[in-house]
């Protein structure tokens, strides 16, 4: 996969199809792979574009602390490098997070924006908790708990995915990727997006629940509400179908 260095490390991304450019901004602990139904999906129509963030996947993984921020000046300049004047932007729980730091920080390269199973603000209290994961679990354990809590309808090939996802990264990497959320807050800035704004959530996400996406609604003033009922947090690979169609029809309507 092609390799691009910015703000000081290697990112690892990949492109499929051709035209109008989506790219698409996975959560912590997992990778681009999580995308895989989306990008059989969208690359018919649409120049996608995958990578795994700082920490991530096959991306370099620094020793020093990076943060929400930093992820969100990583993907700007990956836009620039590929040459992307604009680009539809589909972000996932903390992915979600990197796509409103780009909105609110460089608005110029987004064109619409999708918030999938996500928020504005992380509380230390949580990352707190999930970082106090290493000490009882194997990362194996972990990323089953992670598969377990975020899919609901279509089980273990699913499961099995995000064991693999979350199972690579060291103890170390994953507590660091787990810090870079702590006391994250955008959600005075969010007001400032102008973008069109889909934001999707599981009815049965329990990560991020549905006053949350509802909380993201009533601050983007351009945005609309889509609710995926008995889907978990991996609402991408919980029911790909559903969350492709609800894409597709919001893309196509603005």
């Amino acid at each position: 996969m092609p390799v691009v260095e910015v703000n000081g490390v290697s990112i690892s991304y990949e492109e499929a199809g051709s035209g109008e450019a989506i790219v698409f901004v996975h959560g912590l602990w997992v990778d681009r792979r999580c995308w895989l139904h989306q990008k059989k999906h969208f690359s018919k129509n649409f120049k996608v574009v995958l990578y795994d963030l700082r920490g991530h996947g096959e991306s370099g993984k620094p020793s020093k602390q990076y943060s929400v921020w930093t992820h969100g000046e990583d993907l700007f300049a990956l836009i620039k490098h590929l040459g992307l004047k604009q680009a539809n932007i589909v972000g996932h729980s903390m992915g979600g997070m990197v796509a409103c730091v780009l909105a609110v920080r460089h608005p110029e390269v987004v064109k619409r924006l999708v918030l999938a199973d996500t928020m504005c603000n992380v509380i230390p209290e949580a990352v707190g908790e999930r970082v106090a994961w290493v000490k009882k679990m194997s990362m194996e354990e972990i990323g089953r708990l992670i598969g377990k809590r975020g899919i609901k309808l279509v089980g273990e090939e699913a499961i099995r995915l995000v064991v693999d996802m979350v199972k690579g990264q060291t103890p170390e990497v994953y507590v660091r990727n787990a810090v870079a959320t702590s006391g994250f807050n955008i959600c005075g800035e969010i007001k400032k997006i102008d973008k069109p704004t889909l934001i999707i959530v599981g009815g049965k996400d329990e990560a991020t629940p549905a006053w949350m996406a509802e909380t993201l609604h009533s601050l983007i003033p351009n945005s609309q509400l889509y609710i995926m009922k008995g889907a978990g947090h991996l609402t991408c690979l919980d029911n790909p179908n559903e969350f492709n169609n609800v894409i597709t029809d919001f893309l196509s309507k603005t």
